[in-house]
């Protein structure tokens, strides 16, 4: 079997360290998205928490540190967009804010890495949330509008061999249906074989197709009757089945073109080919995959047929403990789950016919990869294990990878397939120019954040690039950028930040419960969404930059003590003067001393915490300040802590800013403020949601407790328990 590993872009040396070893088989991130509310009303906010993953084998902590959570109108668009830090298990949350929305109706959170952009769109995380409405409730009632579909395995009807029909049942608001006899026919008539559909609506019917034969799947009860009708081919159209038993994948192949080539794909192996030497035949992988898909290509890897499967054996289920009854608006006590730190738990209750909400297990393992014309098993997580099995086994073979195509990924180069690098820590980039078109070379350009005194820089590349990494800031926080020639000295040259990109939102609703009760009448459904990654041009935000001739005395606005200051205060010297600034710290190392900043510069800067000392214009070097800092506080003007811009006019060691010390005899003039660059880029968004208990709903009736773990083994399991609100 020959690999088709790519191996992944190296990052820049002077940040690798910065960078988890990415692996080598086109694995993403993978993001599951829990609203504490299903539904909310105009003008309040959807608390939100989630879990971001790589599901990189048995580590499944992410390699990005920050995510994107936008909210979703009904033309596709972002009414809101947060970036958002994750912890180092990949854990978050936040409040998304329903100020700008005036239409009630379905909206949807989408969530997503700048690593998971590297592949289609239609992996990110999807969570549909209600605006000033409320969930349909299932009356029972079978009508016409009745749905039946069949999906035969391989998505061909094949003759000679047993063949596997999977078919799903619904209402017409969305519901599946449950419990339901279903019946195959021959085109004569006769009765071949039946099945009952599973609370989910899934039902699997197993028989041997004749070529050229048609077959009806037929339903029928309170009055309403459904047929849908197969013909089985003859063999010549592609097609590909296969299945998992440990790290053996058994496969069957028909109409396999010339030069036809098999793949396979899963998260543990990677993208592997297998040599076709006959129809029927079987590949061993070296680790056992819980899910994969087989792919049979024509020479050049356009896909011709494919087919999804489960492994047969699954982790053991998530167990917990509820009472079976709770009192309305009373605290819920949930026993038997994780208390590690390490273990991520998300608890909510849900009404009984809530469709909607989403658990951590089937977004994160299925329908992160996997797209199906049918939804994932609505009853999966209060079903018992033999029918959960056989649901999931159901489901996907009706589904297709979605994440990439082997053909796309092959024909690219590495630095293609990932052109977006996980986000490990916030950093500004753009490009210095000279004049407008001549690119600024050598030197360095430096970051201010005058919220914080933080400085921050990094060199200029050769085309006048650069990427300075920066601490975590929220949004709406300016930054003052100063490029600087190779000779140390402030540079007026254009800066200009790089635009930001975000990745068009197209929605499937194809598979919400329709309900009058349920949706506005401006609120669209059956929207498509497209499989090729390539093909939605991203959408680009402009950066937010403040060049224009302004003040920039809020930047240089530093610690400063005048001659007021100094004898109102009563300081006796020059020590005390210092230990009455903020930031600054006097050390005593030998037998002299050093001025330090207690806001140090970023781990990536250049000169460490110490802070020059200017007196009078004169650089005093660590070795002297023994002997100036008991200088009488009677002999001092003003002592002031320079911003580093302001800094270099008096030394190029300046990162941290210069401690400017004027004496009242000889005192000089400090050097003009420059003009420089004032930009904010696009921030954090630090409103958490804060940790609460789960409360039982006011209203009494039926409802489902609905538990996610995943635990420091790097398991990943969901359960519901149904319990009576009194």
């Amino acid at each position: 079997m020959k690999n088709l590993f790519l191996s992944f872009m190296a990052v820049l040396a002077s940040v690798s360290s910065l960078y988890a070893q990415l692996p080598d088989d086109y694995r993403s991130e993978q993001i599951y998205l829990s609203p504490l509310q299903a539904s909310v009303m105009p003008g309040d906010s959807i608390d939100v928490e989630g879990i971001v993953t790589s599901l990189a084998g048995d580590n499944i902590r992410p390699y990005s540190r920050y995510l994107y959570v936008e909210l979703i109108g009904e033309a596709d668009s972002a009414l809101v967009r947060s970036k958002v830090a994750c912890d180092s298990l990949g854990h978050f949350s936040l409040r998304v804010p329903t100020d700008p929305l005036d239409s009630k109706g379905i909206y949807w959170l989408r969530a997503y890495t700048s690593l998971m952009r590297n592949f289609n769109s239609a992996s990110f995380a999807l969570q549909p949330v209600l605006l000033g409405t409320t969930l349909p409730t299932d009356d029972g009632i079978i009508d016409s509008n009745a749905s039946l579909s069949l999906f035969p395995v391989g998505n061909v009807l094949s003759s000679g061999r047993p063949q596997n029909v999977v078919a799903y049942l619904s209402s017409g608001q969305g519901f599946p249906l449950g419990n339901k006899k279903l019946t195959l026919t021959d085109a004569a008539g006769k009765v071949i074989t039946d099945a009952i559909t599973s609370p989910s609506g899934l039902a699997t019917l197993s028989f041997l197709p004749a070529a050229g034969q048609t077959y009806t799947v037929t339903f029928s009860d309170m009055g309403v009757v459904k047929k849908q009708t197969l013909t089985a081919g003859d063999g010549t159209t592609p097609k590909v089945e296969g299945s998992i038993t440990g790290n053996r994948i058994a496969f069957h192949l028909e109409g396999v073109p010339h030069g036809g080539r098999l793949m396979v794909y899963d998260r543990a192996n990677g993208l592997s080919e297998a040599a076709i030497s006959d129809a029927t035949g079987s590949m061993t992988l070296p680790v056992a995959p819980e899910t994969a898909t087989l792919f049979l290509t024509d020479a050049d890897g356009t896909v011709l047929a494919s087919t999804s499967m489960a492994a047969s054996t699954a982790a053991a289920p998530l167990s917990f403990s509820v009472p079976s009854s709770i009192e309305a608006g009373s605290p819920l006590e949930i026993s038997g789950l994780p208390k590690d730190s390490m273990s991520i738990v998300f608890t909510r209750i849900l009404p009984a016919d809530d469709l909607m909400s989403g658990h951590a297990e089937s977004a994160i393992k299925y329908l992160s990869d996997f797209a199906s014309p049918i939804p994932f098993p609505q009853r999966y997580f209060t079903s018992n294990a033999r029918t959960r099995a056989e649901d999931l086994a159901a489901w996907m073979s009706t589904a297709s990878f979605k994440r990439f195509s082997p053909g796309t990924v092959l024909h690219e180069s590495p630095n293609q397939v990932y052109a977006y690098l996980p986000e490990r820590f916030m950093e500004i980039t753009g490009q210095v120019f000279r004049s407008r078109e001549n690119p600024f070379r050598g030197g360095r350009i430096v970051a201010y954040n005058a919220s914080t005194d933080c400085v921050y820089d990094t060199v200029i590349g050769p085309d006048g690039r650069f990427a300075i990494a920066v601490d975590n800031f929220p949004q709406g926080t300016e930054f003052f950028l100063q490029p600087i020639n190779d000779k140390g000295q402030p540079s007026r040259s254009e800066v200009k930040i790089d635009d930001t990109t975000f990745p068009t939102a197209m929605i499937d609703r194809a598979h919400l419960p329709v309900d009058s009760r349920y949706l506005a009448a401006d609120v669209s459904i059956g929207k498509g969404s497209s499989l090729d990654p390539h093909l939605l041009a991203d959408v680009v935000v402009k950066a937010v930059v403040k060049s224009e001739p302004k003040s920039t005395e809020q930047f240089y606005a530093t610690r400063y003590k005048d001659r007021e200051d100094i004898e109102t205060k009563g300081y006796q010297s020059l020590r005390d003067i210092i230990r009455d600034m903020p930031f600054l710290r006097m050390e005593r190392v030998n037998n002299g001393w050093v001025l330090a900043t207690t806001r140090s510069a970023y781990s990536l800067s250049r000169g460490g915490t110490l802070i020059p000392v200017l007196i009078d214009g004169t650089l005093f070097e660590p070795d002297e300040y023994a002997s100036m800092i008991d200088m009488p506080a009677s002999e001092i003007e003003s002592v002031e802590h320079l911003t580093p811009t302001q800094a270099i006019a008096y030394t190029s060691r300046s990162i941290n800013g210069v401690l400017n010390i004027k004496t009242r005899n000889r005192g000089t003039s400090q050097p003009a403020p420059l003009k420089g660059t004032i930009v904010t880029p696009m921030g954090l968004d630090t409103d958490a949601v804060a940790d609460v208990a789960t409360i039982a709903p006011t209203r009494p009736g039926r409802y489902r407790v609905a538990v996610d773990v995943v635990d420091a083994s790097g398991h990943i399991r969901s359960a519901e328990k149904w319990i009576d609100v009194k």
